[in-house]
């Protein structure tokens, strides 16, 4: 789980269970359906299968876990009771990206046996990448065809990383602007991103696209998009709206943001942001979008990128009646060789091109996606208060 990690699972179990009252609350007033326990196979006995479980994997643990969270009033989509069930998988080459750059079951089996339990420095061992699916409103419309990378591709025989990056920026970065929208009042978010780790920030594979990544969107978009200057609402699909709630003080949010979808709602709508204070902020819950426009992102895969610490990223903005590509928004990011720092890669500081006013990653402003969308969407407040 990104930010997390469960194997520290002392501190967030802690934490989750100083929440249980308000969740109780929350949960019991909407209606929430008690989690179905999911039948785990009992742990191997042989070690040589064993080292692809997790070190705490207990199919009767998880079972009691699943139990008593939901007695307590817990949302089943919260992932509180993983840690039980964790599986591990031997590294698939052909998959090389999914897995982190020191990934290895067995060494992590090693150190977890040489280390406390809360001790943090084995996690590199088992990193993987967390899977972002896209959600699709309307999966009968054929998927837009974004371009592929250049043919002949950019990348030449005996080129370093500096000539190869800014033979990329040279060749593809840049916004491409095929139409603007007046008066839109609010997007939907088509492939929701996840929160990255320390560990997934220093890894050379895992983070899917750290050219265009900023923990605020994936932590709190609604609040980056929404605003008296901004658009009126912000649409996300339920299943894989962040239960970020869980970390929330309910004295500093509206009851509405805790409470949960009814039958059939499939979209989570967020409106109200006044853009200072978050008890301004509201939810509800739909059986179909209101945005008529939305985005996506995605990786763009050259050659040899990764083995030179160099990532390309797309933002795409869409009609999401016709998939009508808007505008694509395309970049890359260079990690140097940092010192102290065991892969030699830091993505909140590499070079990006193109690099706009703030440059890297964690030295950007968290309204990276905003700054591009609104161009090609142009917010309805905004043109009101002309």
């Amino acid at each position: 789980m990104p930010g997390v990690a469960w194997s520290q699972r002392g501190a967030a179990v802690t934490h989750l269970k100083n929440l249980v009252a308000l969740w109780a609350l929350a949960c019991v007033s909407a209606g929430v359906a008690q989690p179905k326990v999911e039948a785990l196979e009992p742990l191997p006995t042989d070690p040589k299968k064993r080292i692809f479980y997790g070190e705490f994997y207990d199919p009767k643990q998880y079972a009691k876990c699943v139990d008593d969270w939901a007695k307590q009033g817990g949302d089943p989509r919260v992932r509180y009771c993983d840690i039980y069930k964790e599986r591990l998988e031997p590294l698939d080459p052909r998959r090389r990206d999914e897995f982190g750059q020191f990934y290895d079951p067995a060494k992590f089996h090693e150190c977890r046996a040489r280390v406390d339990k809360n001790d943090m420095q084995c996690e590199h061992l088992k990193l993987r990448r967390v899977v972002q699916p896209e959600y699709w409103p309307y999966p009968k419309i054929t998927k837009p065809r974004l371009p592929d990378g250049p043919n002949p591709p950019v990348y030449k025989q005996g080129m370093n990383a500096k000539q190869y990056f800014e033979a990329l920026c040279t060749a593809e970065a840049g916004e491409f602007i095929y139409k603007t929208v007046e008066n839109v009042d609010g997007v939907y978010q088509i492939r929701p991103r996840t929160g990255a780790s320390h560990y997934a920030l220093r890894d050379r594979y895992v983070l899917e696209d750290p050219y265009g990544f900023t923990q605020g969107e994936a932590d709190s978009a609604p609040a980056i998009f929404l605003g008296p200057q901004k658009y009126s609402f912000f649409e996300v699909p339920i299943e894989r709206e962040r239960i970020r709630d869980a970390g929330l003080d309910g004295k500093y949010y509206d009851a509405s943001v805790f409470l949960r979808p009814g039958a059939g709602e499939t979209i989570a709508r967020y409106f109200g942001y006044d853009d200072r204070s978050t008890k301004s902020l509201k939810k509800e819950y739909d059986v179909k979008l209101k945005s008529r426009y939305g985005y996506t992102w995605r990786e763009i895969k050259r050659p040899k990128d990764r083995e030179h610490a160099i990532v390309g990223g797309e933002l795409v903005v869409l009609d999401l009646r016709t998939n009508e590509v808007l505008g694509v928004r395309r970049g890359f990011i260079m990690s140097g060789n940092v010192r102290n720092v065991r892969s030699g890669i830091q993505w909140e500081i590499g070079t990006v091109c193109p690099a706009y006013k703030y440059n890297g990653v964690f030295n950007k402003r968290d309204d990276f996606s905003y700054w591009f969308i609104s161009k090609l969407l142009k917010p309805s407040a905004t043109e009101k208060a002309k």
